[in-house]
Order: structure tokens, then C-alpha cells, then sequence
């Protein structure tokens, strides 16, 4: 049975024969074997880790004590810091027990501010009227066949994602490919692949090994009794095949097939597997585009490594200050909710019996008296107004302008927004180059050049969604997509402040008195006005324009020759 993918045909016994190019794809990754296969991961993955742990909020998982000093799930406070039989009140801890520092505590309140600014800059990229407008100068034909690509493969929601990932940890992989001629755009996390360049300077991919270490509890045969293992699953995709690989253990065991039915292979030295007898026949692919389908994007340029910079570097002890102080002072206001009760009498002793809470009453004698120690909160109120104005601090510094005080109210112009967050509209502009022009661009580019090569094949993306064009008013029609002949591939971005109607109302007369005076023509007024209205198909707004000019024109003369006029009926000639 023949299988599509990559816009291929395969067929098991075609596969085979193309799997002697294995040998010289593992060529390419061969400095990457090591005696321990965890060596896999280097250095610049632990890193990419601990950064995607703080997007996630996981990085307090290692912390082993809770905000109160005890062991991170051991439940009382008291119990846990306070020996038997010492003689120390509930409440007080022993000056013999020492207390973990705050590192090693887990914050009670933790704020999550990486994922916030990630998700502000990724809003203001891709987020609703946001994503930017494809078009192909020279070739409209190939402009329509983008814009429908870009629909079917859903390539903005995919950039959006995309973009979550690069903005957390600095870089992100897309790759492209036809799965029975539907395009699949797939995105590839920098913390389990390695790059082979064909471009370095430049970022362009010779071929990407992608590695996951998989955990799966099995069964150890003792009574039912389980354990966890890990097995490997890796994929090298290069400018010439797309070699899968079948799942092998990380460490020394005899092949299994798991409770999800996966067959996991032997691995009977625990060291690196041997990959080139474990090519996965049936999912591997040789397609010789002769360029590799997967494009790389630098967050931030960086470029001492071919990992970028985060949304937050540099920011990640400020976002640890922050979770510290605020879950200090929620610590602060929930113990005060319970005070520590004093009784002033002459014996210096609690009454025996006492309870607290309501429904009890406690009888003193004259001249004693029983009061509840609070806190004056004066400290707490410099507490709350330093952790505004460290959180205030943190989004100014990563030029994200979510949460921070401009204390000028909330912008109504275009004008005023330019004003107002400066630092954050040029970091938007950065981030535009980084996944508008050296991302989305790619992307089309390199589908324009996959759809040619698998055309001359007889193959391509056959499943793109059509083109739908409104003819007139209330009447649209279905067009096939094709590509042309071939132009300039570009993607616009709307105005990263949106427009209010008071922007929009200028830009409109501005452009009217342009086209008036003959400074813009049709092509160029629509082009400049479109983003203020949301207008996407500028092809189909000036054949518009263009049949609405014919009309005029055919109606003027018809009235310049006394023909008929529209609405007059003729009459008949008389005898």
C-alpha cells in the first residue's frame, strides 16, 4: 500500500533503496554519539530547560522545603521544625534546627511574569488582527495561492505556538510538509534537537536530528510492581530524506511492547544505540528537495549562538524577587489572621482550659487583661508598595508595558500609543523581522519551492482551500488556486498600535486629497489604507475599483450619444 507523505509516493521497496543514504546522513551526526547516550544533551539544552521551566512555572520543582521552611509536602509547619519532646511551644521553632534559606524554599504566590510578557509580545504578533498580510508582487495568481496555503496549513496559529516557544527559550524550528498533498507545518523544540548548518551565518539548516527522551512506566516483573524507563525517539530530517527511527531504550534492557501497543527496541549495552539498524523503513522518506524543510528563528538575535534571547534575559533573578516578596507579604497577612493572643495577669500563665474563637468567653480578674497581638502593618504597606514597584520595574525592563504605570490613562490615538511605549513598539518591530521576514517569509518561500519540485513530479499540495470572490453584493464564487509565474514574496504587518476611527477618519482624507492631487494611484491608495480596514485580498478590492471605473465610463459615453439610458424602456418608431 502506498503512503503519502512529503508529497511522495511510498513504497516500502522504493524506501529500501534509498536507505544507503542513511549512512552518509549519520555522517553528519556522528560527533554527536557518545558512549552515555544522555550526553545528547549539552550544556545550551539545560539551559533551554531551565528557561522553558520558568514559562511553564516549574521552576521551583527542585525547591525542597515549602515558603515556611518545612519539607515541601510534609504538611505542618510546626511538625516539621519542631524535635519531640524539647520542650518548645507550637508556634516557635528550635534555634537547633537551622532554616533552609530562600533558595531553597518553594514560593507560596508566585506570579508567573515570563509567561505574561511572552504572551503579550506573542499577542501583539499573531494575536486577533495582528498577523501580517501575504501578497507577491509581480504575480497575483501566486498571491492567491499563498494566502490559501497559509489558510490550509493554518500557518498563523502554528506561528503563534511557534512563538511561544522562541519567545520562552530564545529560538524555534518550523518545518513544512505534504501529508496526502495537505501541507503540515510542525514546529521542533530547540531543548531536544541539534543543528547541522548549511549556512550558519545565514541560519539555514543542512539538517535537524531531533531527539526525545520518552519516561513510560513498565512493569519490573516483581509482583506487579512498576518502574519508570526511558526510550528514545529521533527523527533527522535533512536536505535529502526524512529518516525516522524506531523507539529504543536509553539504558540497558531487553526490547518490550508497552500498554500503548509502541514496540520499543533492545538496547543491550545501555550506550548509544546503534541508529543505522534501527531506521524506521515504512515512516522514512527520500524526497532530494535538495534544501532542508525546516527553517530556524532566533527570538532575539544572538549572535554569539545560534540560540537567541528570550523575551526575559537578563530579568529571571527580578521575576525570583518578585515571587519572594510577594509571597512574603501574603505570609505576613495570613498569619496576622490568626494573632498571637497575650493575657496579662500577675502569674504570668494561661488559665487552664482556655479556648479562642467564637462562642468562647474568658473571665479575667480586675486589673488582668487579654488582647490580641497584631501587626501594625506599617511594614507590610512598604512591603506591598516595593513589590508594585519591583513588578512595575520588571515589565519596564523586558519593554513590555502590560501591567506598567504610564499615568496618563489609557491611550486613544495612534499618535499617543507612539508616545507612550516607545520601548515596547520597538521591540514589536524587532520581533516582526525576526518571525515576519526570517519566519512566515521562509516559510512561503520555501512552500513556493517544494510545490514547483513536486509539481515537475506530478505530485504537490493538492488540498489547498480554494479561493472564494465576491463577485457583487450577495454573490461569491469558488476560484481554484495555482501559481503563477513567479514574484516578489512579502509579508506586510498591520500597525502594531490599532487604529482608532478618529486615525482612520484622517488616513482617509489624507489619501483622498493624494489621489486628488495625483500623488497615489489606485494600487498604492489601497495598499496604504487597506491595514486601517482590515482589508486582506487587495487584488480583488482593485478589479473592484477597476470594473466600477469601466462601468462609469461606459455609461458616460452612452449618455455623450444619446443612447439608451439605464432605466429607459424603448420606444417604438412611429409610422
Amino acid at each position: 500500500m502506498a503512503i503519502m507523505q512529503l508529497g511522495f509516493t511510498r513504497r516500502p521497496l522504493e524506501t529500501a533503496a534509498a536507505m544507503p543514504l542513511a549512512a552518509q546522513q549519520m555522517a553528519m551526526v556522528n560527533h554527536f554519539a557518545s558512549p552515555d547516550a544522555d550526553k545528547f544533551y549539552t550544556p545550551d539544552h539545560v539551559l533551554l530547560q531551565q528557561k522553558w521551566a520558568w514559562y511553564e512555572g516549574l521552576q521551583y520543582d527542585e525547591c525542597q522545603f515549602d515558603w515556611y521552611g518545612a519539607p515541601y509536602g510534609s504538611g505542618s509547619v510546626s511538625k516539621a521544625l519542631v524535635p519531640k519532646s524539647t520542650g518548645v511551644p507550637p508556634g516557635f521553632r528550635s534555634l537547633n534546627v537551622p532554616s533552609p534559606s530562600l533558595s531553597q524554599r518553594r514560593p507560596s504566590s508566585p506570579q508567573r511574569v515570563v509567561r505574561r510578557v511572552v504572551g503579550r509580545f506573542t499577542g501583539l504578533l499573531f494575536g486577533d488582527g495582528c498577523n501580517p498580510t501575504i501578497q507577491c508582487v509581480g504575480d497575483e495568481q501566486t498571491g492567491h495561492w499563498l494566502q490559501s496555503f497559509a489558510k490550509t496549513s493554518r500557518l498563523f496559529p502554528k506561528m503563534q505556538s511557534a512563538r511561544d516557544i522562541g519567545g520562552a527559550i530564545g529560538a524555534v524550528a518550523v518545518g513544512l510538509r505534504a501529508l496526502n498533498g495537505e501541507p503540515r507545518i510542525e514546529l521542533f523544540d530547540p531543548r531536544f534537537t541539534k543543528q547541522i548548518w548549511a549556512d550558519r551565518e545565514a541560519m539555514v539548516l543542512k539538517a535537524l536530528d531531533v531527539r526525545y527522551k520518552i519516561p513510560v512506566s513498565v512493569l519490573t516483573g516483581r509482583g506487579g510492581s512498576r518502574e519508570t524507563a526511558h526510550y528514545w525517539e529521533r527523527r533527522l530530517i535533512s536536505d535529502q530524506a526524512d529518516l525516522h527511527y524506531k523507539p529504543v531504550w536509553v539504558t540497558k534492557r531487553e526490547g518490550q511492547i508497552l500498554d500503548n501497543g509502541v514496540a520499543v527496541q533492545a538496547n543491550p549495552t545501555g550506550r548509544e544505540p546503534e541508529w543505522d539498524t534501527l531506521i524506521d523503513e515504512e515512516k522514512s522518506v527520500r524526497h532530494d528537495l535538495g534544501f532542508c524543510p525546516v527553517i530556524w528563528v532566533q527570538n532575539l538575535t544572538k549572535h554569539t549562538t545560534e540560540y537567541g534571547y528570550s523575551d526575559v534575559d537578563g530579568l529571571y533573578e527580578q521575576a525570583a524577587d518578585i515571587d519572594q516578596l510577594r509571597s512574603s507579604i501574603s505570609a505576613c497577612v495570613k498569619a496576622n489572621m490568626d494573632p498571637t493572643l497575650v493575657i496579662t495577669n500577675a502569674d504570668g500563665k494561661f488559665p487552664d482550659g482556655l479556648k479562642k474563637g467564637s462562642g468562647n468567653g474568658i473571665a479575667v480578674q480586675t486589673g488582668n487583661t487579654v488582647q490580641y497581638l497584631e501587626a501594625g502593618f506599617g511594614s507590610v504597606t512598604v512591603a506591598m508598595n516595593w513589590f508594585e514597584q519591583t513588578l512595575d520595574l520588571f515589565f519596564k525592563e523586558s519593554d513590555c508595558l502590560e501591567l506598567a504605570k504610564d499615568g496618563g490613562g489609557a491611550p486613544q490615538t495612534a499618535t499617543e500609543v507612539n508616545q507612550k511605549v516607545g520601548p515596547q513598539q520597538a521591540k514589536t518591530g524587532r520581533l516582526r523581522e525576526q518571525y515576519g521576514q526570517l519566519g512566515v517569509r521562509k516559510i512561503l518561500q520555501m512552500a513556493v519551492r517544494m510545490e514547483r519540485q513536486l509539481n515537475s513530479r506530478g505530485e504537490g499540495f493538492t488540498e489547498l482551500e480554494p479561493r472564494v470572490v465576491n463577485v457583487s453584493e450577495g454573490e461569491d464564487k469558488v476560484e481554484p488556486v495555482r501559481l503563477g509565474s513567479g514574484g516578489y514574496i512579502d509579508v506586510d504587518w498591520p500597525p502594531i498600535a490599532r487604529p482608532s476611527i478618529a486615525d482612520i477618519a484622517q488616513a482617509a482624507t489624507a489619501a483622498s486629497a493624494a489621489k486628488q492631487g495625483g500623488v497615489l494611484d489606485n494600487e498604492s491608495l489601497v495598499k496604504w489604507l487597506a491595514p486601517y480596514f482590515g482589508a486582506e485580498d487587495i487584488g480583488v478590492i482593485l478589479a473592484r475599483l477597476e470594473k466600477e471605473k469601466a462601468d462609469a465610463l461606459a455609461q458616460q459615453q452612452a449618455g455623450f450619444g444619446g443612447g439608451e439610458q439605464p432605466g429607459q424602456s424603448e420606444t417604438p418608431p412611429t409610422e
